[in-house]
């Protein structure tokens, strides 16, 4: 039962870190083609500072990525924890628990971002919440899947490896 526990354990810290570098670099992706796409929007100035910083000091989405850690640990572990114990395998759960978890670390990132809510604010918040439900399908794909089976896997004697 250890052993299997330990296995899931690991998946989970994979999937969410894995999760968490796909949504960070989804997001700069979609938040750069919006801004190819509606170059009114105002976000282009900012975008191309980012693109430059990132291409000139790649540690700058390691940066990113590191942050995205910061703010979502706590809800991705509420989240996870739901998943084991309900045993929710599908994926629309774990798409849904990203969608929660992005919402929570962008209002502990800025709690006042929903004020005064502007083009720029609902463009990035839809650039958001597509890449954390890309990220939500991604955890599924590596953990989420699998959510609370290690308990049936030890009583069976087989460790899902």
């Amino acid at each position: 039962m250890i052993a299997a526990l330990a296995w899931q354990v690991f998946r989970i810290v994979l999937g969410y870190l894995a999760a968490v570098a796909a949504t960070t670099l989804i997001f700069v992706i979609l938040v750069w083609l919006m801004a190819m796409v509606l170059p009114e929007s105002g976000l282009r100035n900012a975008l191309t500072f980012s693109l430059v910083a990132i291409l000139v000091f790649p540690a700058v989405i390691i940066f990113a990525i590191c942050v995205g850690i910061v703010v979502s640990w706590i809800p991705a572990i509420v989240a996870a924890l739901l998943a084991e114990a309900a045993e929710l395998t599908s994926w629309a759960w774990h798409v849904l628990f990203a969608l929660v978890v992005a919402a929570a670390s962008m209002l502990s990132f800025d709690p006042f971002w929903l004020d005064g809510f502007s083009t720029e604010n609902a463009i990035l918040a839809a650039c958001l919440l597509f890449s954390s439900a890309a990220g939500g399908i991604i955890y599924w794909a590596i953990a989420g899947r699998r959510s609370g089976q290690w308990r049936r896997a030890a009583q069976q004697g087989s460790y899902g490896i």
